[in-house]
């Protein structure tokens, strides 16, 4: 009987509230896109093997809000090209979406 109750405690706590957040519990939605930081108009001198990460927005729990982050040389990721960040409207304002590496 105890291992039929933690079997439920388990179901619930993955599929109810817990475990992995799905997307509409992990998005944090703004009504109006907050303005963009200071750009470099200019990159700095290209580095063999690096990749230039263009300054972006970045949610930050401990401020809960998001902070500018600005732009930065980052190792290449073999075989992957880097799709930069963007504003996505949804349901509510706008979300949102990270850069990330997306494999070619």
């Amino acid at each position: 009987m105890q291992k039929v109750m933690i079997i439920i405690g388990l179901v619930f706590f993955f599929f109810i509230g817990g475990g992995t957040p799905s997307e509409s519990q992990a998005q944090v939605v703004v009504k109006i896109k907050p303005m963009g930081g200071r750009v470099l108009k200019t990159r700095p001198t290209a580095q063999k093997g690096k990749v230039w990460i263009p300054a972006h927005w970045k949610y930050s729990n401990k401020h809960r809000k998001y902070v500018w982050k600005t732009g930065r040389w980052s190792k290449a990721k073999k075989g992957h090209r880097y799709v930069e960040g963007h504003w996505k409207k949804v349901s509510g304002g706008h979300k949102y979406v990270p850069g990330y590496w997306k494999r070619r």
